[in-house]
């Protein structure tokens, strides 16, 4: 599959864009107007806007549970959403995310331009030490042919057939499998889960949809400046393992199926 390539039945529900920092402390206490200087430098893209306590917001998703874990940088969080809502990005103190939401991602150029529109807005602030670079894109294939079908759409590699033969071979009901992978390359860590989700765990009776979450961060990075060719690096990463985990005939029914 060619990289850059853009499949409009992609099953992408979430691509997540993250940065931790050093304390700005204009964006501490308790003014809600601190951001007003962010808010006008990215007004045109994200014209929605709330300002709530950090206790009422969660921005890291658990995969196995679906949960949001709370946010406990920053005493505001200040959110600004696309005009659809598809796009949402949360500010605080200490942390920057952007949030695509499901069918709001339309390939890496786009989000790397909203990106760097976000960082253009955060450096109007002075400058800051970053601690984290996080880019995650969470795939979750909701569609009963592919989910019935794994073997012909992912690579085995992944799928655990073993251990599913097993369960059936003892008339045991799957409830939810996911495997864990870390691996290091260069300065990046990827993490890699992946198999098949329970919308409605923990009842088994339900049709389990397959996920593949790629998760990549970075702690060494020095200036804010390096946040677009680390994107740009990290993609690709990403890019690669996505294309080691499908099959040719994933790629065929992406571009040419009608998702149901």
């Amino acid at each position: 599959m060619e990289e850059g390539v853009i499949l409009d039945n992609n099953f992408i529900n979430e691509v997540i864009f993250r940065i931790d920092f050093s304390t700005i402390f204009k964006l501490s206490g308790n003014d809600e107007s601190a951001a007003d200087q962010f808010k006008e430098n990215i007004l045109t893209e994200f014209p929605k806007f709330q300002v709530i306590s950090h206790d009422k917001i969660n921005l890291d998703i658990d995969i196995n549970s679906g949960q949001r874990k709370i946010s406990e940088k920053g005493d505001l969080v200040w959110i600004f959403k696309s005009n659809d809502y598809k796009k949402e990005v949360a500010l605080t103190a200490n942390e920057l995310v952007l949030d695509y939401k499901k069918e709001a991602y339309c390939g890496f150029n786009k989000f790397l331009s909203d990106v760097l529109l976000l960082i253009n807005a955060l450096s109007g602030y002075g400058s800051f030490d970053l601690k984290f670079l996080g880019l995650r894109y969470i795939n979750q294939f909701d569609d009963d042919e592919i989910n019935k079908n794994l073997v012909k759409y992912f690579n085995s590699d992944l799928l655990n057939l073993e251990v599913l033969k097993n369960l059936e071979n003892n008339d045991e009901n799957l409830v939810q499998i996911f495997t864990k992978l870390n691996f290091r390359k260069e300065n990046y860590l990827l993490t890699l889960q992946y198999g098949l989700f329970n919308p409605k765990f923990p009842d088994y009776e339900v049709n389990k949809e397959f996920i593949l979450d790629f998760d990549c961060v970075i702690k060494d990075i020095d200036s804010i400046d390096d946040i677009k060719s680390n994107l740009i690096k990290m993609n690709k990463l990403i890019f690669s393992k996505f294309e080691y985990s499908i099959s040719s005939e994933l790629v065929r029914l992406m571009k040419n199926k009608e998702i149901k």
